[in-house]
């Protein structure tokens, strides 16, 4: 039987968040909203999914990776992480070789055909972004990027192994 979590001090249980005030609903409609307008150039300039883009955005940042860590970065099973590896060495844009400390374990990076096609995307990409942020309010801008850190670094604990949605069934 699982313990149920206990709910902080400040918190009314009774009080429903609504929909359009949930911090995850309104990330998923900015960030479905990017996705909607980029991949087009995404899909028909390189034969991307927003999948794939994802990934290859994570390896180029962090590389190289392990299928591991790519499906740790882009918060998504091992099933839709190895399938956008396949699709992105399919495609010439990364290289898959052993690791050299683990035989057991890939290596994922970005080939140079790759490295500039994530150039190209994220330069463009960069653009959006700073129009989007241009109509926040000035003095709303610089706290942006700090929260939306904190959230993510607040919602770690929910990939732990032992996080589940039924400690918060009442």
């Amino acid at each position: 039987m699982r313990m149920k979590r206990q709910t902080p001090s400040h918190t009314n249980e009774d009080e429903l968040v609504a929909l359009e005030d949930r911090v995850a609903y309104q990330c998923l409609l900015v960030a479905s909203r990017f996705t909607r307008f980029l991949a087009p150039m995404w899909e028909q300039e390189f034969g991307l999914t927003p999948i794939t883009w994802r990934a290859m955005a994570v390896i180029g940042r962090f590389g190289p990776l392990s299928a591991k860590e790519l499906a740790s970065y882009t918060s998504t099973d091992a099933f839709f992480a190895s399938r956008a590896i396949e699709q992105l060495v399919s495609l010439e844009f990364v290289s898959r070789t052993p690791d050299p400390k683990d035989r057991r374990r890939v290596s994922l990076k970005l080939t140079r055909k790759g490295a500039a096609i994530r150039n190209r995307v994220e330069k463009v990409l960069s653009l959006v972004e700073h129009d989007v942020l241009s109509r926040v309010s000035a003095t709303e801008r610089p706290h942006v990027s700090r929260v939306l850190s904190e959230l993510n670094a607040a919602t770690q604990f929910l990939n732990e192994p032992s996080a589940c949605w039924q400690d918060y069934e009442l």
